[in-house]
């Protein structure tokens, strides 16, 4: 018997050519070959684990694939957004830290609304007292916790909306170069998969750091942790489009720098304008 026996040949499964088992990648169109995986689970798994490692690794790629119909062994670019946001919003829950949906106390101070903030819900404790006096009155604490349970269910719901709004950003920036809506709205949904990702591991991070400060009686000002996060953000998010938007619509180092820079401005826009938007439409409903 052979101890060394030859590696069986496989089909490449985007354009279905035939490579021999040495072959890692298909030499006609790039294609990895997917790990032999069995039963439904293990196939899951080799998706999931293909399709992080390109997301991670390769900022722009799965956007390629889609873009040029290589979508075999790949989690769709939907799916590996809502499922990155459902992990994103446990995570922020476990680290205590929040970006999108922060409580209703940190909307009425710190945020450039929240002058107004604070005159909005004013108003609307007051409506619900006027609305409860044959009842039970409500207090500013209780509606607070009312507040905040409502706004995670909206926020969880509600950052979908920025997809659309970045591929028309999008669009507008890389118009010129022709690549049909459907490759700006998945350049979309990958990046704020990845943004989500990122997010996730960066709070967890500054959480066991907080935890660490805190056990050595160093005490951290928010501020100073909101410029930490706020940096880490812009330059990873910065460094993701700029590698990204090379891939995806074919661009210099020097135009995607000049590009990458205003986009993720935009970018901290959308994000503060969804948590404002949030925050009314929470007001309102509660």
């Amino acid at each position: 018997m052979n101890p060394n026996p030859t590696p069986n040949p496989w089909a490449c499964p985007s354009c279905q050519a035939q490579w021999p088992g040495s072959a890692r990648f298909c030499a006609s169109c790039g294609e990895q070959r997917l790990p032999v995986a069995r039963g439904a689970l293990g196939r899951a798994v080799a998706r999931w684990w293909l399709t992080l490692k390109l997301l991670i690794t390769s900022p722009g790629a799965l956007t390629v694939r889609q873009r040029d119909g290589r979508r075999q062994g790949l989690v769709p670019p939907l799916t590996l957004f809502l499922t990155l946001n459902l992990v994103f919003f446990l995570g922020q829950s476990l680290s205590g830290l929040a970006i999108l949906s922060i409580p209703l106390r940190a909307h009425v101070q710190g945020q450039f609304y929240s002058t107004t903030a604070a005159s909005w819900t004013d108003k609307r404790v007051a409506t619900k007292q006027a609305e409860m006096q044959a009842a039970k009155q409500i207090d500013r604490t209780r509606f607070s916790d009312a507040f905040d349970l409502q706004q995670q269910t909206l926020a969880k719901a509600s950052v979908i909306a920025m997809v659309p709004l970045l591929a028309l950003i999008c669009g507008l920036a890389y118009g010129p170069r022709r690549r049909g809506l459907a490759v700006h709205l998945h350049f979309a949904l990958h990046f704020y998969a990845f943004a989500l990702l990122y997010v996730t591991a960066l709070y967890a991070v500054l959480s066991l750091g907080l935890l660490g400060l805190r056990a050595a009686h160093i005490t951290v000002g928010p501020d100073m942790l909101d410029i930490v996060a706020s940096t880490c953000q812009a330059a990873v998010l910065g460094w993701y489009l700029s590698r990204a938007s090379g891939r995806v619509y074919g661009l210099g180092l020097l135009a995607r720098v000049l590009i990458s820079v205003p986009l993720v401005a935009l970018v901290f826009g959308i994000m503060l304008a969804h948590r404002f938007l949030v925050f009314g439409l929470t007001l309102w409903l509660v």
